[in-house]
């Protein structure tokens, strides 16, 4: 997810100026490595998604995937998230 489609997103859904900023602040700026045992890679810009681990994260790829039913043609069957079955053990 491209940051500044997910913050037009979010101000078409009527979020204010001021949290936008703040989420702004939260997404851009932000850098990654891969480290394996005592090696790690130089660190790189991250220039889409949201922050693993963080509560925010889940929240804002909601919002940024919640309209996707209005694109999709009629008689398609649409899941956005994926559904488990447990099976009791007795």
């Amino acid at each position: 997810m491209v940051h500044s489609k997910l913050l037009a997103k979010l101000a078409c859904c009527g979020i204010s100026h001021m949290m936008i900023a703040w989420i702004k602040c939260f997404l851009l700026n932000r850098s990654q490595f891969v480290k394996v045992s005592h090696c790690s890679s130089s660190p790189c810009g991250v220039l889409s998604g949201v922050p693993q681990g963080s509560v925010l994260g889940p929240v804002l790829f909601i919002l940024f995937v919640n309209d996707i039913c209005n694109i999709v043609p009629s008689g398609v069957n649409l899941k956005l998230f994926a559904y488990v079955k447990l099976h009791s053990i007795i």
